[in-house]
């Protein structure tokens, strides 16, 4: 079915919710899907973050009067809902995976690297160096409260498991001087953090 522009969608659905919301989502599935495809999600949690939004859009839109409903940018709507549910998606992945890294020994998954290379995180930000050897709980919810999850994963993979930024890049689907990038930018954004700032007040 061809997508219909925004005004269409705001008269038909206005003029019955029920009967035209099929033919809404069966417009704009394949957009959406596309849309929460780009967050690098797989075929089972696009499709899920999809149908999770137009429940959403249409219990927001049940309620109201049709002049209410006329009034609302509904495509638009939708692509926040799938946008918004995309990167919980990805946040709750990289959330578990960072419960599953832990610092290096032999029975995991370690790059090309022998050695972990925390003293190249250290030269960038001597005091997660002195973190780490505290206790490594402190340490990773150090990391959490202050950078995505996605790049606690990649900078524990890099600095603790000895991934290598092509390694990273070949693992994630970027390219080498973007991981380079967001790992750089990861550890700047942890040096100028108020958890870092402190740490230096109390040693």
């Amino acid at each position: 079915m061809t997508e219909l522009n925004e005004t269409s969608w705001q008269e038909r659905l206005s003029r019955d919710l029920d009967a035209n919301y099929g033919a809404f989502i069966e417009a704009n599935q394949e957009q959406m899907c596309r849309i929460a495809a780009s967050f690098r999600l797989d075929r089972a949690a696009t499709e899920e973050c999809v149908e999770e939004a137009f429940v959403a859009v249409y219990r927001c839109l049940y309620p109201l009067s049709p002049e209410r409903i006329a009034s609302y940018k509904i495509v638009a709507y939708l692509t926040v809902a799938v946008q918004n549910r995309a990167k919980d998606a990805v946040n709750r992945r990289a959330e578990q995976n960072i419960r599953e890294l832990s610092l290096p020994n032999e029975s995991q998954d370690q790059g090309s690297a022998k050695e972990s290379d925390l003293a190249d995180m250290g030269a960038f930000c001597p005091e997660l160096l002195y973190l780490e050897k505290e206790g490594e709980e402190e340490f990773y919810e150090l990391l959490k409260r202050n950078l995505p999850p996605e790049t606690v994963i990649m900078l524990i993979e890099h600095f603790v498991h000895g991934f290598s930024y092509k390694e990273l890049a070949k693992k994630y689907n970027f390219s080498a001087n973007t991981i380079k990038s967001k790992i750089t930018r990861g550890i700047h954004c942890l040096r100028n953090s108020q958890d870092i700032q402190a740490l230096k007040e109390t040693r």
